[in-house]
């Protein structure tokens, strides 16, 4: 990743293996996003604020980064686009107003994923007016909604005669979804007219994280949707602020399920409760956590070998033996804790106790 710019505890950086992504990819760390992704105690209305903050400092971001899809776009020519329920969450409509000073006219979508068969728009109601890019915030885990909605939304665009130049995509997200939403969005052309796909600026928050391979055994349940954290293409901020994080270092996933984190906290904090206590009867070790959820074999290696595996452009080499030094620790932290001990005393909690049945 390159650095582009950084203020005020913000960082932009460009996500420079473009033959992996058809779109602009770019990682914004925030302190908000740093603190919602640090945190999974977080929830309700907090969970709200963070996000959206984080989102209206992103897209500050890339208006001043001179991103194409947001410098060339006259006010008049915002949409937005919510998906039911995680999606309202990231309030881009009022991103693009606080930050772009424009008032985008604004669409809704909820979708439904059947057991056996491809993601369903359930409700929709499209707003799209004579926008020629669309801004949509939401959570990608196999990416498999997001593609849908876009293609839908590429097909409206063109219905009315005015197709989308630009869509604008701000996510806390997975690369492997990234790609898929990129890849069903450049097939998206719309029929006749000749006009081309729209181009895809995705601006992801603090990370682009991995999934887990489900090939492979794992000694606790998991969702094919979880997001795992590695520093291969996250932010050095976040790095480092997730590694000093002990209490919520070795979660099953980054941010988990945003719509029940956002507005039914208790059920979030039920499910990270009794997945906990799973982990502890299980007897799962600390260090097949730090391998499978929090990405730290790659601190094993030497710094300099660390660094050409995890390349960091632009980074200082002593800021880069900084957070190699953290994640170090953080291995040795759990080479040294039993898991039962780990929950009982240091587990990120609001109500003790967590990780009990």
């Amino acid at each position: 990743m390159k650095r582009l710019l950084g203020a005020g505890g913000s960082s932009l950086y460009a996500y420079t293996d473009a033959d992996a992504v058809p779109a602009r990819v770019l990682v914004c760390s925030t302190p908000s996003s740093r603190r919602l992704l640090t945190d999974p105690t977080v929830c309700g209305g907090e969970y709200r604020r963070l996000t959206r903050t984080a989102v209206a400092e992103a897209l500050g971001a890339l208006a001043e980064a001179d991103v194409p899809a947001v410098a060339d776009t006259p006010a008049d020519g915002f949409a937005a686009l919510d998906v039911l329920r995680g999606g309202l969450s990231f309030a881009v409509e009022d991103a693009i107003g606080t930050v772009l000073g424009a008032d985008p006219t604004v669409s809704f979508v909820g979708t439904e994923r059947p057991a056996d068969g491809p993601v369903e728009l359930v409700y929709d109601r499209w707003e799209l007016g004579r926008a020629t890019t669309l801004v949509v915030g939401d959570i990608i885990g196999t990416g498999g909604t997001l593609a849908r909605v876009l293609t839908e939304a590429v097909g409206r665009a063109a219905a009315r005669g005015v197709p989308l130049r630009s869509v604008v995509l701000l996510t806390i997200g997975s690369l492997a979804g990234v790609r898929r939403v990129a890849a069903a969005l450049a097939a998206a052309a719309p029929d006749g007219g000749g006009a081309p796909a729209p181009s895809l600026t995705v601006v992801a928050l603090e990370s682009l994280y991995d999934l887990p391979d489900l090939a492979a055994p794992a000694p606790f349940t998991r969702c094919p949707f979880d997001l795992l954290r590695s520093p291969a293409v996250s932010a050095p901020e976040y790095e480092r602020e997730r590694l000093r994080a002990a209490g919520s270092l070795f979660e099953r996933c980054a941010v988990y399920d945003g719509g029940v984190r956002s507005f039914t906290p208790a059920e979030h904090a039920e499910h990270r409760s009794a997945w906990w206590a799973d982990v502890v009867e299980r007897g799962v070790p600390l260090t097949s956590l730090a391998a499978l959820t929090a990405g730290l074999e790659s601190y094993r290696l030497p710094l300099d070998a660390w660094l050409r595996a995890l390349p960091w452009a632009g980074l200082p080499d002593e800021d880069a033996a900084a957070v190699h030094l953290l994640g170090q620790e953080a291995v040795r932290f759990a080479e040294g804790l039993a898991t039962h001990e780990y929950v009982r005393d240091i587990l990120t909690t609001k109500e003790k106790p967590v990780g009990s049945a």
